[in-house]
């Protein structure tokens, strides 16, 4: 997903969660930083492992409620929503538009905004449960 996800939607979604300003501008610049960060595989870049991104998101989501570690959760937020917004094809391949919101079928972004919120409140939940 593009800029307007990974850090203009997330921040957003992390204030109307329930995170401050500046914990949600933490967070959705470290989301939208993941984008700078590739591994290259047989001429492919990828961010996560080829079929990882959702073991991804649920591993850093645990380490950043161990740890209270915003960046971490940024980055569990980006690797869930290219998970189900470019799916396993489109880590293979990074087809034109592909990253453009607006492109997505509706269905698509309601999974990546719900998925988003969701991983987010999660997160406020275990923090406050654990003192």
């Amino acid at each position: 997903m593009n800029r307007e996800v990974h850090h203009d939607f997330t921040l957003r979604w992390a204030l109307e969660t329930g995170f401050s300003l500046t914990e949600a501008q933490t967070i959705a610049d470290a989301n939208w930083a993941c984008d700078r960060v590739h591994t290259d595989l047989l001429g492919k870049r990828f961010h996560w492992p080829v079929f990882g991104s959702m073991l991804v998101a649920r591993l850093r989501l645990r380490d950043a409620v161990r740890d209270r570690d915003l960046v971490a959760l940024g980055e569990a937020l980006h690797a869930v929503q290219d998970s189900i917004g470019h799916g396993f094809w489109g880590h293979v391949y990074h087809w034109p538009g592909i990253d453009r919101w607006g492109q997505r079928g509706v269905s698509v972004r309601a999974r990546i905004e719900s998925r988003s919120r969701h991983m987010l409140a999660e997160y406020l939940r275990r923090v406050r449960s654990s003192g």
